[in-house]
């Protein structure tokens, strides 16, 4: 019986804990830690490393060089996009000095299955701000109608950054703290003039309690009454004396 009962407390309690939803990540090799796989530059400028000494996640990195004015970097294909998701762009940027004029990530969406043909629509996180440190930079976007495909480009203007931890995943918002119900307006229970609060209304410990408090009346009246009925010449020893005194005051 204790067995079962000691399941059944850790099935209680495994139900009413919290389940984290973990969205996918639609990009390959988001880290680089397979290399240069399914990453490709899209300038034949652009100098494109793998860096094996500083990493956000993982032990490897990519370091995109473009001394351009115009952005280029790397980019990667992205597939099975809903335009009914809601979509979050993100990842880790750290710049190399000389500090470039931006280094930021792009989505261009397509209406293609593969992302082939014109880019529908481009847009952009914030850039990094100039700073050595690793920095997160993210963009949260509903594609338009009639989406299909993407494009996730890692750009660098004029300078070096490296990158790490690319991630598109569908959007999961917090779930919601349920709003608590409106608070009633308590009723008063009005008897001619008298009123009682809710706070004040008569209940079964109450109706005990003054039961309780009548029988101890009772018996008060019954000791004062053997007191003033005993007999003058029979003496009352003085602990009793003292204990009927006692009961009478209480």
């Amino acid at each position: 019986m204790k067995k079962i009962f000691i399941f059944l407390t850790i099935l209680f309690l495994f139900c009413q804990s919290k389940i984290e939803t973990y969205a996918f990540n639609l990009v390959s090799n988001y880290s680089f830690e397979n290399g240069k796989e399914f990453w490709a530059t899209n300038y034949s400028g652009v100098l494109f490393d793998i860096l094996e000494d500083e990493a956000v996640e993982g032990t490897r990195s990519a370091k995109i060089t473009n001394n351009k004015t115009s952005s280029f970097g790397v980019e990667q294909i992205v597939l099975d996009i809903s335009s009914t998701l809601t979509y979050k762009i993100s990842g880790w940027i750290k710049l190399k000095e000389p500090y470039p004029e931006k280094a930021f990530l792009r989505i261009a969406w397509y209406k293609s299955f593969d992302a082939s043909g014109s880019q529908f629509l481009t847009e952009d996180t914030p850039v990094a701000t100039p700073s050595s440190s690793w920095q997160k930079v993210e963009l949260i976007k509903n594609p338009p109608v009639g989406i299909n495909s993407a494009k996730i480009r890692l750009l660098v203007v004029n300078g070096s950054a490296i990158f790490d931890n690319i991630l598109v995943e569908e959007f999961i918002p917090p779930s919601l703290t349920p709003t608590p119900p409106p608070t009633e307006t308590p009723v008063l229970n009005c008897v001619g003039q008298a009123c009682l609060s809710p706070t004040n209304f008569p209940t079964q410990n109450s109706s005990q309690q003054t039961h309780l408090l009548q029988h101890l009346s009772l018996i008060k009246i019954s000791i004062f009454l053997r007191f003033i009925l005993i007999p003058k010449q029979v003496k009352m020893s003085g602990w009793r004396f003292i204990m009927t005194m006692i009961l009478l005051l209480i």
